[in-house]
């Protein structure tokens, strides 16, 4: 593929527009700055042509996953960039990281296995809404006869609505066990 410039355009907001020609076909205009900085070398059908994915839902998470950890004006960047949450060099390529994981599936999403580690294959897998949530950070993890879960699991192992036994415990001062009938 190959840009090739046309002509500026002119100035808007204060950067200096031009007018390219793609080996494709396609004329955009751009930035020239931002076309030399970026090492732009087409319209942007390489990207389009080469995976075909764009409208995918595997796409889509892999971009949101990329704007978390990299671009601050998106929303919660603040809990994944922002905490130094990183996407592996490997999966910064979506045909990389569409190998590594696949399409996803209806009714799964990305999931960090440890919540403070990296987007990387090893950290990362399919998971329903359910188990995300059983995920956070904010969890209240309750370890009983050395099995770890959470608040909301042990709950409906138990058949208790979470609340009220969030309840029982912290305003009541009732014991796990109590909290959640156990006898």
């Amino acid at each position: 593929m190959e840009l090739i410039k046309i002509r500026s355009i002119g100035k808007e907001k204060g950067q200096l527009k031009s007018l390219y020609k793609c080996s494709c076909g396609n004329t955009v205009i751009r930035g020239e700055s931002y076309i030399i900085s970026k090492g732009i070398t087409s319209c942007g059908c390489d990207k389009k042509k080469r995976h075909g994915l764009s409208t995918t839902k595997t796409f889509k998470a892999w971009a949101s996953m990329m704007d978390r950890c990299y671009k601050k004006n998106t929303l919660g960047y603040k809990n994944w960039g922002g905490r130094g949450i990183v996407v592996c060099e490997r999966w910064k390529d979506f045909d990389n990281f569409h190998i590594d994981m696949g399409e996803i599936p209806p009714g799964l999403s990305l999931d960090r296995i440890d919540v403070n580690g990296n987007y990387e294959p090893k950290n990362v897998r399919l998971a329903t809404s359910k188990e995300q949530n059983n995920n956070r950070r904010n969890n209240r993890i309750i370890e009983y006869n050395g099995v770890r879960k959470t608040l909301s699991q042990w709950s409906e192992q138990y058949d208790i609505n979470p609340i009220k036994a969030a309840i029982r415990m912290d305003r009541l001062g009732w014991s796990f066990e109590k909290s959640m009938n156990i006898n």
